[in-house]
């Protein structure tokens, strides 16, 4: 059996039950069920803001290059 406060604690350091326990500095509570799927839910947004960005970030390249690629051909051409 593990302690109860390990039980309680998200790290992997378990000690056992037959061992008294008063305070451990390691110590972190785990997240409760609600806690931990708010947590995914919030990974979930910024994954899917991230994606977003890196849209709005390659549309935005293509439009630069693809003026960059006029504007070369146009300088040259006054050359």
């Amino acid at each position: 059996m593990i302690n109860k406060l390990c039980k309680a604690c998200i790290k992997t350091c378990k000690q056992s039950d037959s061992i008294k326990i008063v305070n451990c500095p390691k110590f972190q509570e785990k997240p409760s069920d609600k806690e931990f799927r708010e947590m995914i839910n919030e990974l979930d947004n910024a994954e899917n803001k991230a994606k977003k960005l890196q849209k709005s970030v390659r549309e935005l390249i293509d439009k630069a290059l693809s003026r960059n690629s006029f504007g070369s051909d146009d300088s040259e051409e006054k050359k």
